[in-house]
């Protein structure tokens, strides 16, 4: 392989909020033969109709890691020679997910372990839900960005996009806060130096 492809990055999606966020991307931004969506949950997954790869048939058996950080975590562990694997061809990769469920909650379990194998990795993490949600996904949430502050020096660079909306504001805002919420993204891919 040439050095100019390996300098293309690879567009990670985990999990269901992370694959929501990536597919709603125009194409002409994140070239889709750069594109991975990743996640537990099959169903999900052949919604997307693009590459992608299930992570953890044995400890989740194709359904959703639900709420459960650890499950998110083993099913990295799992099945992270097959993710190393999709990755051969990127030495930069970006991750993207939305943070409160199990699987995209462990995204930085997996930048932590593709740093360790040499790649140049950008955490992008999103906290978009309506406020008051469970305690449950607030520990989540807490324990993914605990997790994200530990190997954040080691990462080429790190953005977390809290977007709060309550119910009464679903139907005149949501679509407003999405937009601001890629418009975020957009920017700090497009001002990162491959």
């Amino acid at each position: 392989m040439d050095g100019i492809a390996k300098k293309k990055p690879a567009y990670l999606a985990l999990g269901g909020a992370g694959s929501e966020i990536l597919s709603d991307f125009d194409e002409g931004f994140f070239a889709s033969e750069q594109q991975l969506f990743i996640n537990t949950d099959r169903r999900s997954l052949k919604k997307i109709k693009k590459k992608s790869l299930l992570i953890g048939e044995k400890c989740c058996k194709g359904l959703s890691a639900g709420r459960c950080l650890i499950f998110g975590k083993n099913a990295i562990d799992e099945t992270y020679r097959k993710i190393l694997y999709r990755l051969k061809d990127h030495t930069v990769v970006f991750i993207i997910a939305g943070l409160g469920g199990g699987t995209g909650s462990a995204a930085p379990h997996l930048a932590g372990k593709l740093i360790r194998s040499g790649k140049r990795v950008h955490l992008i993490l999103s906290i978009l839900g309506l406020s008051g949600e469970s305690e449950r996904v607030g520990f989540l949430t807490d324990d993914a960005l605990a997790d994200a502050e530990i190997i954040k020096p080691k990462l080429s660079s790190f953005l977390v996009i809290n977007k709060e909306w309550s119910r009464a504001d679903r139907r005149s805002t949501v679509r407003d806060i999405f937009s601001q919420f890629h418009s975020d993204i957009a920017k700090q891919v497009s001002s990162i130096q491959l």
